[in-house]
């Protein structure tokens, strides 16, 4: 409740009792629980206020677009496949902005090629494997 811990309200209430008469505690307690509840309202009220204000504005369909936009800009990222040296796809989007000193042209020319490399080089490693595994089955 409001960031207090049940201790700390403890050695509030305590402190409380000590400096306040008891029977002027339930008069504090009802003009507390008022300013509490004109607060809520206050809140309320207000949380009403922004939220009309904000539909009679048409906040809603501009959030609505942005959205739309973002998705559009996100679907034509360009995703480019790169496999690594263990043989794993990966997709990159944006992989201009990784090698930037390349034109596109030359970039892609580059990624085809250690692609092949890399898919060479996978399955040679794959093939070492297979006739290695071969030799300790026979023996």
């Amino acid at each position: 409740m409001f960031g207090i811990s049940f201790p700390e309200f403890l050695v509030v209430i305590i402190l409380l009792l000590l400096v306040t008469n008891p029977k002027d505690i339930p008069a504090i307690a009802r003009y507390l629980t008022k300013i509490f509840l004109k607060a809520k309202a206050i809140i309320l009220s207000a949380k009403q206020e922004i939220y009309r204000t904000s539909n009679e504005l048409g906040f809603g369909d501009i959030k609505n677009e942005v959205e739309k936009e973002i998705k559009k800009e996100q679907e034509e990222l360009k995703k480019t496949t790169i496999i690594d040296l263990y043989g794993n796809e990966h997709e990159v989007y944006e992989v201009e902005k990784i090698r930037g000193d390349l034109a596109k042209d030359d970039l892609q020319k580059e990624i085809e090629e250690q692609n092949k490399i890399n898919k060479k080089k996978n399955s040679k490693k794959k093939q070492s494997n297979i006739s290695k595994t071969e030799k300790s089955e026979k023996n």
